[in-house]
């Protein structure tokens, strides 16, 4: 609560326990500054506060504390006829506002329609971490299986193929499928120049799975840093979609250079199925090695083994 008069605070705060609301007076403010340090203190859901106050006025200090409380709602108090005032507030963030002398029913509509705007958020928070949660699980899920698939974990087909469909992975046991295998590495002049700001390479995978995403059916494995495996499933046949990804790797190496990093590639085998996978992963493994002799930045493929 903050305004210059005690009597309007002591009257607003009699009122607001009064409304039947879930809200309670946490702190009173006589001005603009007090009540900037007051939201910093209490950090409320809700700020009620006059726009006419001595020094700092109420519209300055709702700019000041959104631009570090940006979560704080506020209904502004009003002795002024001139609708400026009110639509500036409003801009500022101000939920709604009303006019001298307080009205007890126009207030507890008010904080009424503050309650059911804060419950909205919360919510909508509340949602959102349970998806972000929900998506972590099933991305350990799934790599929890391509590790399986891939160092020849003893999983019958029936467990491949139920977990497959649990995770959403679009494909069955039919599907052919590829392996390829990025490994992600700093370029040596910028090693030895620490002034020389480079891309994170954590972004730089997310980066590299955004861009083949795009354009394939791909999934990743990330247990083997700094290598990024993937795994394509296809459902048509094989060769041109082959093609487009070597395409799209070299871009890739290429656009790599410029961000300060060296991209190669090892690239498995066809696999005649996702029971065969393996084989294709041991496959690009054994191609990427081919970089060791002759040289890092490009795509080898299991026939220059």
């Amino acid at each position: 609560m903050v305004d210059d008069e005690e009597m309007v605070r002591k009257g607003l705060t009699r009122l607001v326990e009064l409304s039947g609301s879930s809200f309670v007076v946490a702190g009173e403010a006589s001005n603009g500054t007090e009540g900037i340090e007051l939201a910093e203190a209490v950090n409320p859901e809700l700020m009620i506060i006059d726009v006419k106050m001595p020094g700092m006025n109420g519209l300055e200090m709702i700019d000041r504390i959104q631009a570090s409380h940006p979560g704080i709602k506020f209904i502004v108090l009003s002795g002024y006829t001139d609708f400026e005032y009110t639509r500036h507030a409003l801009k500022c963030g101000a939920i709604d506002y009303f006019k001298k002398p307080i009205n007890r029913t126009e207030l507890t509509e008010l904080l009424l329609k503050a309650e059911l705007e804060l419950d909205d958020e919360r919510a909508a928070r509340q949602e959102k971490e349970r998806l972000r949660e929900l998506t972590a699980d099933l991305s350990e899920m799934k790599q929890n299986l391509f590790k399986e698939l891939i160092t020849g974990s003893q999983l019958s087909p029936e467990k491949i193929e139920k977990k497959l469909a649990a995770l959403k992975i679009a494909t069955d046991l039919s599907s052919t499928c590829l392996s390829f295998i990025i490994r992600v590495e700093r370029l040596p002049f910028l090693e030895k120049k620490p002034r020389i700001r480079t891309v994170p390479l954590q972004k730089e995978f997310n980066d590299l799975c955004t861009s083949l995403r795009l354009n394939f059916q791909v999934e990743f494995f990330f247990g083997f840093a700094p290598l990024l495996t993937g795994f394509i499933f296809f459902r048509q046949p094989p060769e041109p979609i082959v093609k487009e990804l070597v395409l799209t790797l070299n871009d890739l190496i290429i656009t790599g250079r410029e961000t300060g990093s060296i991209l190669t590639v090892g690239l498995g085998n066809v696999a005649s199925s996702v029971l065969a996978i393996r084989q294709s992963f041991i496959e690009a493994r054994q191609a990427l090695k081919v970089s060791f002799y002759r040289g890092k930045g490009q795509i080898y493929t299991f026939s220059d083994t």
